[in-house]
C-alpha cells in the first residue's frame, strides 16, 4: 500500500507548536502523524510577533526533526487565538449582495484600524443576528509564518483562524445540530480558552478569553448564552478540545446539563504518534490536524 503525502499542519499554543502531517489511504481515509515541540519560551510573545531570528533558528532545527523537506511540500497554520483579535460589526448580510457586504466590511475595519489597515489581515464571517464577525491579526505574524517555511523548505497553502479551521473540518465531516439547535465548541490550552456556538445553518458566537485560568470556562460560558439569548434546552451538543481538567468538565456538565463530547474523539481520526515525540494531549493538537486536511495545488 502507498501513501500520498498531502499536507503539514502546525498550531500553536504557549510554549508549544503541535505538528500534524497527513497521509491518504487508500483514497478514502487520511491518517495523521502527531508530535509536539515544546521549548522554554512562549511562541506568540517571544516570536510570532517580534521574529526573534536567534529563536527562529531554534524553532525550524526542533520542527527539523518531524518536518523534512521530502514528505509534504505544504505547511498549513492553524492560528492561535492569542495571536488575534475579534470585532462584531452590525451589516444586514442576509439582504446584501456579496460586493455591498465587503465593502461595508472593509470600510468598517478601516475606521477599526485607521491609518495602519494595510498592517492587518482579516478574515470575517456572518452571525445569525444580522452582524458580522471579524478575525484580525497583524501582518507580521503572516511574515513569521512564512519564514518559517521557507526555512522549512515548505511553500506556506493555508493560514486560517483557529475556529474556522475547526469549524472547516466539522463541517468536512459532516458534524452538525439537529434542526433548531445548536452546538457548542469549546476549547482549552495555554494560552487561554474559546467558545464557538453555531446551528445547521448560522454561525451565532464566536469569543476567547487569553491569558485566563480554565476554572473560569463554565461562568463565561453561561455569560456568553446569556449574551446571545440562547437557551440551555436548545443545546444538541456541548464538544470540547484542548487540555482540560475533569473537574473542569465536572463544572460544565453541572452547568449546562449535559455530558461534554470529546471533540477528537468523535471525529474519529486515525493517528499514531511519532516515535521520537515528548507526551502530550491528542486533542490539543486539533487544531494542527484541522489545517492538515486541507491543502492548495
Amino acid at each position: 500500500m502507498t501513501t500520498n503525502s498531502l499536507n503539514t499542519g502546525i498550531s500553536f499554543s504557549g510554549n508549544k507548536i503541535f505538528v500534524a502531517t497527513s497521509n491518504q489511504l487508500l483514497q478514502d481515509k487520511v491518517a495523521v502523524t502527531l508530535s509536539v515541540c515544546e521549548f522554554d519560551f512562549d511562541i506568540n510573545k517571544k516570536l510570532a510577533i517580534k521574529g526573534n531570528d536567534p529563536l527562529i533558528a531554534q524553532v525550524v532545527s526542533e520542527l527539523s526533526r518531524y518536518i523534512n523537506p521530502h514528505t509534504a511540500i505544504h505547511l498549513s497554520v492553524a492560528i492561535d487565538p492569542a495571536l488575534f483579535l475579534t470585532t462584531v460589526i452590525p451589516a444586514d448580510h442576509a439582504t446584501l449582495s456579496s460586493e455591498e457586504l465587503e465593502s461595508i466590511i472593509h470600510d468598517e475595519f478601516g475606521r477599526i484600524t485607521g491609518e495602519k489597515q494595510s498592517a492587518y489581515i482579516y478574515e470575517w464571517i456572518p452571525l445569525a443576528s444580522s452582524k458580522v464577525l471579524i478575525l484580525w491579526v497583524p501582518s507580521v505574524v503572516i511574515n513569521f509564518l512564512q519564514i518559517l517555511a521557507t526555512q522549512l523548505q515548505k511553500k506556506l497553502a493555508i493560514v486560517d483562524f483557529e475556529p474556522l479551521a475547526i469549524m472547516n473540518l466539522m463541517n468536512e465531516r459532516q458534524i452538525s445540530p439537529a434542526e433548531g439547535l445548536f452546538h457548542l465548541v469549546v476549547n482549552s490550552s495555554d494560552s487561554g480558552f474559546t467558545f464557538m456556538g453555531y446551528t445547521d445553518r448560522d454561525v451565532l458566537f464566536y469569543q476567547h478569553f487569553i491569558d485566563y485560568p480554565q476554572d473560569d470556562i463554565p461562568y463565561f460560558l453561561l455569560n456568553a448564552l446569556r449574551e446571545n439569548q440562547l437557551s440551555v434546552k436548545s443545546l444538541d451538543t456541548l464538544f470540547w478540545y484542548g487540555k482540560f481538567s475533569q473537574q473542569v468538565l465536572s463544572n460544565l456538565m453541572s452547568s449546562l446539563n449535559t455530558q461534554p463530547v470529546n471533540l477528537f474523539e468523535k471525529l474519529k481520526i486515525l493517528y499514531h504518534r511519532h516515535q521520537e515525540s515528548p507526551a502530550f494531549f491528542l486533542e490539543s493538537a486539533l487544531a494542527a490536524i484541522s489545517v492538515s486536511y486541507r491543502t492548495e495545488n
